[in-house]
């Protein structure tokens, strides 16, 4: 159901078009996967959707992987300050 995931992109898109803010949960894009390829999953969709206008996330906080990727695109898409100590937030 790979198609599926673009639309969710595109609807994100069109919510923040909008003005609306977002949430969602990102452990079902992999549901089901090896527990090794989950990570990567996860992350590389967090990263387009908070493009695309995710607001918020439904999210595995213990993941580090992901966690790092949420507080990077925070600092790419000028949401918050850099410092060396970014990752630490």
């Amino acid at each position: 159901m790979q198609d599926k995931q673009i639309q969710v992109l595109d609807a994100l898109t069109m919510c923040k078009d909008m003005g609306l803010n977002t949430t969602g949960g990102l452990s079902n894009i992999s549901n089901g996967m090896p527990k090794h390829i989950r990570p990567i999953m996860d992350s590389a969709m967090v990263a387009m959707a908070i493009k695309c206008g995710l607001t918020s996330a439904i999210a595995n906080p213990c993941d580090l992987r992901l966690m790092e990727t949420i507080k990077s695109c925070d600092i790419i898409m000028d949401n918050t300050l850099y410092a060396d100590s970014y990752l630490e937030l």
